[in-house]
């Protein structure tokens, strides 16, 4: 059945200029293929994929010429043909119990195999329609989709929290589920091209920004410290992470203020909620912001949504004694936890760039040089930092991609 792509773009936080291109690219209506068939059901040899739904085709010269109308022709050589998105459920756990999670399989079209994997990861959301498998025609895309048009059959889940799993609040910043919720939508992803016929290649290229590059170094960590694991990484790209983060909330506390008290609220209510902690949310927060924290995450409201319900001033949001606390190096619960979570000292095997931009006004560039420079000095020979431009966070995402992606292809 043929539809028109609207012109509207699926609005994932830190991912403003991305959108902002994309919006621009789909304002031209193109015919696309999209299916209202239910789910596939799963194989019962699979272990993880769960069902599959086809939701959308689209052809290379469509995005080709769009770009170029949009004043982006130099991503045009980039694209190098269309491809299908599939909106598919699969097993995880979550607190040792099955869960059913899901993301998007985006599979290139009409190229022969074996196709090289490619897993994408994307930044902080706080509505569950933000989520990458809440695609519609609606809503649009959300970007990452697009990365299959250079050629990789593209992983994007959408973290424990959102579409299939949303009545989990999302475990931000928690290593164990971030890295376990990507590795097995990756074997998910794997037994549902199994399942089509379609070819891939053993080589897995990892990428992600803002929370997303958290998730990337999270994954890439996971997949070469498993000593009784299958996986190996190509390359990996990450933007602007909070690696360590002890060290991102002490360059966000030395402040009085911050100017998106969502993020600071999140990560302390998911650390609170996942890790099931008895001590009131008085305890962390101050009133009336305490009892206001659990409906603000239930994935309803947008990132200004929540913003606009907290307060900036970080002596008005945080109980004053774990703030005095987190600000003199006092240790927490809470602070202990940050730092079990960060990802900023190991030892990497395959080859890393950490991308970020001076001008990030959300996670300080240092976070990335000093990550950067522990992992080299662990003797990660392949390390790299990569300086790039943007003004803000969300503006420094394309420059990331546009050095990113033809890294990728040199090594596919």
């Amino acid at each position: 059945m043929d539809k028109n792509i609207t012109d509207k773009i699926h609005p994932f936080n830190f991912f403003t200029s991305l959108r902002s291109y994309w919006l621009l690219v789909f304002v031209v209506a193109i015919q696309a293929c999209s299916s209202d068939e239910q789910p596939a059901p799963m194989p019962a040899e699979n272990e993880f994929f769960v069902s599959s739904t086809e939701l959308l085709t689209v052809s290379q010269s469509d995005i080709q010429q769009l770009a170029v109308l949009a004043g982006f022709g130099q991503f045009t050589g980039l694209i190098e043909n269309g491809f299908t998105i599939h909106r598919v459920t699969y097993k995880t756990t979550f607190r040792d119990e099955p869960i059913t999670a899901s993301g998007l399989v985006v599979i290139p079209n009409g190229l022969d195999g074996p196709l090289p994997l490619l897993s994408a990861h994307h930044g902080t959301i706080f509505s569950n329609d933000e989520a990458p498998s809440e695609f519609s025609l609606t809503n649009g895309i959300s970007g990452f989709e697009l990365l299959s048009a250079a050629g990789f059959v593209s992983i994007i889940p959408d973290f424990i929290g959102y579409g299939e799993s949303k009545d989990i609040l999302h475990p931000y910043y928690n290593f164990k589920y971030t890295s376990s919720a990507i590795l097995d939508m990756i074997s998910a992803a794997k037994e549902f091209l199994d399942d089509q016929n379609i070819r891939y290649s053993e080589k897995l290229f990892l990428i992600g920004y803002s929370e997303g590059g958290y998730a990337t170094l999270a994954v890439q960590r996971a997949i070469e410290e498993d000593p009784d694991g299958t996986l190996s990484v190509t390359a990996t790209a990450a933007g602007a992470g909070g690696y360590d983060i002890p060290g991102v909330m002490d360059e966000i506390l030395k402040n009085d203020t911050y100017d998106s008290p969502g993020y600071l609220a999140f990560i302390t209510y998911a650390a609170i909620e996942t890790n099931q902690w008895s001590e009131p949310l008085t305890g962390f927060f101050q009133e009336p912001f305490a009892s206001r924290i659990p409906d603000l995450f239930d994935g309803s409201l947008t990132q200004s949504g929540v913003n606009n319900a907290l307060s900036d001033d970080l002596g008005d949001l945080f109980n004053p004694t774990l703030l005095a606390n987190l600000r003199n190096g006092v240790p927490t619960q809470l602070s202990d936890e940050f730092r079990l979570n960060s990802v900023d000292d190991w030892l990497p095997t395959s080859p890393v760039k950490l991308y970020h931009s001076p001008g990030d006004n959300i996670i300080p560039i240092v976070n990335s040089i000093d990550t950067a420079n522990k992992l080299i000095a662990n003797g990660g020979d392949q390390v790299e930092f990569v300086e790039i431009g943007g003004n803000s966070h969300g503006s420094a995402l394309i420059p990331m991609l546009e050095k990113a992606i033809p890294w990728f292809i040199s090594l596919r």
